[in-house]
């Protein structure tokens, strides 16, 4: 994969975990608490799963891994 490509897919997948942070919070805000735990899990490991695509990516290209999540051993 080039490293284009892998920046692209990173910032999509930064915007569709935003799009379901996005949705859990109008889901905990519209929906009863019984009807909100019913989506809980899903919502997790959808965002688990983006965010394990993105690990991938980071690894193949750790120049890619954005400053704030970069570890104090890694900025230095």
């Amino acid at each position: 994969m080039q490293r284009d490509i892998a920046l692209r897919l990173d910032a999509m997948l930064m915007q569709a975990r935003g799009s379901i942070d996005q949705v859990a919070h109008y889901m905990k805000r519209h929906l009863t608490d019984a009807e909100f735990d019913d989506f809980r899990q899903s919502l997790g490991a959808s965002m688990v799963a983006l965010i394990e695509i993105s690990n991938a990516l980071h690894q193949q290209f750790p120049d890619t891994v954005p400053e704030e999540l970069r570890s104090d051993e890694i900025s230095q």
